[in-house]
């Protein structure tokens, strides 16, 4: 067939098939085949390990592509069910496959495929049959596992605590953002930000769409509930608008003017929410995910006047001059920590209204006898990172005073004996002292040499000026005059494991099989299953991609059933062998139970022929295969140049990886025949190239 790889593939392998069963050679080195297979597709053709699951792929596509009788493919369309009977369908399916596909490979390896998909929105349901090869089938281990997660309250009540939280081990951090968030009665996942603590401040923070799997086992992660706050109380006046004259104020052009400036930051603000493809799941409309470059994030609300800013100051009534046309939201804003560390999130969520959250880092400060006060980079004092951060709630633009005060809210909970009860915000520089830190909460974020600083103590002159720009994002930490008298040390310590870890772990504990037959990786095939956002289904109803759910059924059986066992998992972060063993039936695999086609369910009973074994991990391995020759029924082992008589009873290993079964009862008799036979062809095989032979001398 032209279409194909011009019948060299073909070619190639009916030359290897005759020197394995010409009788001459104990073994056979394939070098032609293998030439030719790496002339039509690259990857095989170097010395490195490749899989033989893909070889088989690659092999059996060439093969028939090369020995089609179909030269000319007529266009086709795919068959959808609408309604109709599965057995109608199914039959104009594969009437119309064979219009294109019609080889000895179609009728002895492919069967076919009932797939159902339904939407979860409008409840459509799509039924399609599909041609299949062979059998890719999951390995039935447990597919979630137990997080544990350190919640911190936004009050600061009570001492902090560790939830089992179940997620599924492909899942995303939204999955576990929800998971705690039900664990733990917050109403919304999207009031949590989590965020993995490492020498008492935020590492990083975990966005939405990470995968699970990037969290290690010694990660200490910790989910902070995100408060709410009333962004009109912290308003700070715009410098130029407090200076208009009365008659500005009342001129109705002006007026108009404003008018038209609102609406067009809302509809920006709407139109940047819309075409948000990688917004968090679960992120409630109207927030706005703004992106973070180099520290700066695009503010909504800013008037571009950015110089300006620096020195503004909240005058007379300033507090009150804020727009509250957002109570609806309840004053609610921060998504998730904004920052400029490359360990963190780029991008933040910020609602209408403008709040965001920063981290707040906890220090002690320690004086440096050898400090030399003409020495620019000498350090006065020694700081250490203390206890654990927190996650502070500030306005888009916060003035200094402000700061404290949401400072000291936050801070309070977590101060020993009566301080806790008793000390004042204004009391509160003879405990403390803020500092203004970078947003890793690494260094100073006002130093020109941020390394020779660990943070700006915010001064009490700057109680009137802007110190927080979302725009110029910073964190603030907490510096300590004398922290082991003024720290509660024992609460950030003393974190409270709660029942969902004992118990979850001891649900998945009990899922954990002994041992896995093949038919529960088959089972585990046709179970049906909900789409990853990455594989979401497009719904011609909704005219949206949904993530359906969807169930694979055996409908038509082929003579020859390839099951191949997915051992080798990967994700975006981690791979890994299976090595777990599975049980097999060399003889009398009943297939009925997963095919639902009545016609077929009668004649389902496979024997298995060969196996193809995998030993090793991902950095290596070797491949070798246990084959019965069915001529005298008798089991080898296939290691390279070495073949060897093996007994049936060893051939099912752990390393098992693609197992072989041909049907007790072929369908296509054109292609039977019986051992008798064989050894016939093969003797008179051999008497002509011997009598070619010896004409020859």
């Amino acid at each position: 067939n032209p279409l194909g790889w011009n019948g060299k593939v073909a070619e190639a392998y009916a030359g290897l098939l005759k020197e394995l069963w010409s009788g001459q050679y104990t073994s056979v080195v394939p070098r032609n085949f293998k030439t030719t297979i790496g002339e039509f597709q690259p990857r095989f053709s170097g010395y490195q390990q490749q899989d033989s699951s893909e070889l088989l792929s690659f092999l059996l596509d060439g093969l028939h592509e090369d020995l089609n009788l179909v030269h000319k493919k007529p266009a086709t369309q795919s068959v959808e069910s609408n309604g109709r009977p599965d057995k109608v369908v199914a039959e104009e399916a594969w009437q119309t496959h064979l219009l294109r596909n019609q080889s000895i490979i179609v009728d002895q390896f492919q069967g076919q495929l009932k797939s159902r998909v339904e939407c979860p929105n409008c409840t459509r349901v799509s039924i399609t049959f599909d041609p299949f090869m062979f059998l890719s089938v999951p390995m039935p281990m447990v597919k979630d596992r137990v997080q544990k997660v350190t919640f911190i309250s936004d009050d600061g009540q009570g001492v902090p605590v560790v939830y089992g939280a179940i997620v599924p081990k492909l899942g995303v951090v939204s999955d576990l953002k929800a998971s705690v968030a039900a664990l733990a009665g917050v109403a919304s996942p999207d009031h949590i930000v989590l965020a993995d603590v490492f020498g008492s401040r935020m590492y990083r923070v975990l966005s939405g769409k990470s995968p699970v799997a990037q969290i290690r086992d010694t990660d200490d992660i910790f989910a902070y509930e995100l408060g709410t706050i009333d962004v009109s109380k912290y308003a700070v006046p715009n410098k130029r608008k407090t200076c208009q004259t009365a008659e500005d104020a009342v001129d109705a052009d002006a007026d108009a003017k404003m008018q038209e400036h609102k609406e067009r930051e809302a509809k920006q603000a709407a139109d940047a929410a819309d075409a948000d493809d990688d917004a968090e799941p679960g992120v409630s409309d109207g927030y706005v995910k703004v992106d973070v470059e180099e520290g700066e994030i695009v503010d909504a609300d800013d008037d571009g006047d950015d110089d300006d800013d620096d020195e503004e100051m909240a005058g007379e009534g300033g507090e009150a001059a804020a727009d509250s046309s957002d109570d609806d939201l309840d004053g609610y804003g921060p998504m998730a920590l904004v920052s400029t560390s490359s360990a963190y999130s780029r991008k933040a969520y910020q609602a209408p209204n403008g709040a965001y959250a920063v981290q707040l880092v906890m220090q002690s400060a320690r004086p440096n006898p050898r400090h030399n006060p003409h020495d620019r980079y000498s350090r006065a004092v020694y700081v250490d990172k203390i206890g654990l951060p927190l996650a502070l709630v500030l306005p888009p633009k916060a003035i200094g005073r402000h700061v404290r005060e949401l400072v000291h809210e936050k801070v309070k909970p977590w101060l020993q004996g009566e301080l806790r009860e008793t000390l004042t915000v204004e009391e509160a520089s003879s405990v403390y002292d803020i500092v203004v830190l970078d947003m890793a909460g690494r260094s100073c974020d006002r130093c020109p040499m941020s390394q020779y600083c660990d943070g700006c103590v915010l001064g009490e002159d700057e109680d009137d000026k802007v110190v927080f720009r979302a725009k110029k994002p910073c964190a603030f930490g907490v510096r300590f005059h004398d922290p082991e008298q003024e720290y509660d040390h024992e609460r950030a310590k003393e974190a409270e494991e709660h029942e969902s870890v004992a118990e979850n772990e001891r649900v998945l504990k009990s899922q954990v099989k002994s041992e896995i037959d093949v038919q529960d990786c088959i089972r585990a095939f046709t179970q049906e299953e909900k789409l990853s956002e990455e594989d979401a289904w497009y719904c011609r109803q909704c005219k949206d991609h949904v993530q359906a759910t969807k169930k694979f059924d055996l409908y038509k059986l082929p003579d020859v059933f390839i099951c191949h066992l997915k051992r080798f998992a990967y994700t975006k972060v981690s791979r890994e062998k299976i090595g777990t063993y599975v049980e097999f039936p060399l003889e009398g695999l009943d297939l009925a139970p997963f095919c639902v086609n009545a016609d077929e369910t009668g004649d389902a009973v496979y024997d298995c022929f060969a196996i193809s074994n995998h030993f090793g991990g991902l950095g290596g391995g070797h491949y070798t295969a246990y084959a019965k020759n069915f001529l005298n029924n008798k089991w080898y082992n296939l290691d390279d140049s070495h073949v060897s008589e093996v007994d049936e009873s060893r051939v099912k290993t752990s390393a098992a990886y693609v197992l072989f079964y041909v049907r007790r009862n072929r369908r296509n008799r054109k292609y039977r025949i019986s051992p008798e036979e064989a050894a016939k062809i093969l003797e008179q095989r051999r008497q002509a190239e011997q009598a070619a032979a010896a004409k020859k001398e």
